[in-house]
């Protein structure tokens, strides 16, 4: 019957049960050009288990042992951290100098994990951004549309994008929530007066005038296929208001506003109840992506060559739009 009615949101989910046994993870990235026995470590994630002093590993590492299992070249090796998240747990590990050491580590949960691998992202992505505007243009990634992504943009836009000249506002993989209309007020607001104190320059007014930090100079988004629901509605409407370009892919088309009710066993039922229109088209956003105006495909091996031809894009636009 769900299949049948077809909507984005609509959904049922199974009742909570025990405890959420997961596998640990220990905040590396694996080199899967090692052929040897044991896991050889590329990368330490920052914030991750990995990286805390007393069970720091470092690049170059190879895992031999977790908790006395031999990981051999066949080995599956994440099966000897099931349910070891949050649990000391024994590593013997060989560095780089061929010595072997044991390291006591916590792992952490996937979902924590899923933390430290999308920091990484938005560090790379920042960099590249850095690198493709000669230092000109900010980036701030939008994670969800949820009120500690909304903090977290509030602050970027004061410190990452602080002396930059433009800002990349990128949603890609964002899959939805409900702040687009306060993060429009962030970046839609155009300047209409300044401030010029006794003894002082150009300012703007303080901050009992303004409820929130406002950046008033150019910016171009970035929205791909995984950017889902509120995050494609401000893709829409940052085209529809000529706040920004818009770089990327098509984004999934899927937006209803939904609620939902518990059933008697516990389930969750997710119910639509409202659709959502752009007001300069009458186009449904359901099934009605967001167009950018600029599309953009990645290709394959791109990520492992370091590369965003998406961000690349978006910074040639607004370096252009400077220019003018």
């Amino acid at each position: 019957m769900i299949g049948e009615l077809n909507g984005s949101h609509l959904g049922i989910y199974p009742p909570r049960g025990a405890r959420n046994r997961t596998t640990g993870e220990l905040g590396i990235l694996k080199d899967y050009g090692y052929k040897g026995d044991g896991i050889r470590v590329k990368k330490v994630l920052n914030e991750s288990p990995a990286s805390f002093e007393k069970s720091q590993l470092f690049a170059g590492d190879v895992i031999e042992t977790v908790n006395g299992t031999p990981l051999s070249s066949e080995a599956n090796f994440y099966e000897p951290l099931f349910d070891t998240n949050g649990q000391r747990t024994l590593l013997t590990v060989k560095g780089k100098d061929g010595e072997t050491r044991e390291v006591v580590i916590e792992p952490a949960t996937p979902r924590e994990n899923l933390t430290f691998l999308y920091n990484d992202w938005g560090d790379h992505n920042r960099k590249l951004v850095d690198t493709y505007s000669d230092g000109k243009l900010g980036y701030v990634h939008i994670r969800g549309m949820d009120q500690p992504s909304y903090d977290r943009f509030q602050q970027e836009v004061y410190s990452e994008a602080d002396g930059k000249e433009g800002l990349v506002i990128d949603v890609r993989n964002n899959g939805g929530g409900w702040t687009t209309d306060i993060l429009l007020r962030i970046i839609g607001q155009k300047e209409h007066a300044i401030t010029i104190p006794r003894n002082g320059g150009k300012g703007y007014p303080d901050m009992e005038r303004k409820q929130v930090f406002l950046w008033t100079r150019p910016i171009v988004v970035t929205c791909n296929e995984g950017s889902y629901s509120n995050a494609e509605i401000f893709s829409h409407a940052v085209k529809t208001l000529g706040i920004a370009k818009l770089v990327g892919m098509p984004t999934f088309g899927a937006v209803i506003s939904t609620g939902g009710t518990s059933l008697i066993d516990g389930s969750y039922f997710r119910i639509p109840f409202r659709g959502w229109y752009v007001a300069s088209t009458g186009k449904d956003m359901e099934n009605g992506p967001a167009i950018p105006d600029y599309i953009v495909a990645t290709e394959p091996g791109d990520e492992a060559k370091g590369i965003d031809r998406q961000l690349k894009k978006a910074c040639q636009i607004l370096l252009q739009q400077l220019k003018q």
